[in-house]
């Protein structure tokens, strides 16, 4: 049937259907295959998951996702249209009726345009600066 070997009193038997069979030892070439298999695919992961875990640091460059100040000095359309009319010269009665509308307002103008040394008390040389 099959052509037969001795390896130091073993009969080793390699027949037509690919079986190869070892005396007391009946081993498919299938199941060697198989193993052969799963030992490949066992190493593939193993070397493909330890290869992406690591970043590889190049000398003298950062990595990208250190860079922490992007768009940094970059200014958005809504900045220059707020800059655009803060600019322009605004009316006296529109911003006396805005006054008169919120108090808020009228605070924060007080505060800030006509008490300039901050204590909180108007004083005249405050309400009339000499020019």
């Amino acid at each position: 049937m099959g052509k037969t070997l001795r390896i130091e009193k073993t009969a080793l038997t390699i027949s037509s259907d690919l079986s190869l069979k070892i005396k007391g030892c009946p081993c498919v070439m299938s199941r060697l295959l198989l193993m052969s298999v799963f030992v490949v695919a066992v190493v593939c992961v193993h070397s493909s998951s330890s290869s992406t875990s690591q970043i590889r640091q190049k000398r003298g460059f950062r990595n990208a996702a250190l860079s922490t100040a992007r768009g940094f000095g970059k200014r958005t359309q809504q900045d220059t249209l707020l800059e655009e009319a803060l600019a322009r010269p605004v009316a006296s009665s529109w911003l006396a009726e805005q006054m008169v509308r919120n108090p808020v307002l009228a605070r924060v103008f007080v505060d800030k345009m006509v008490d300039q040394n901050g204590d909180g008390m108007i004083q005249p040389e405050e309400m009339y600066p000499t020019v």
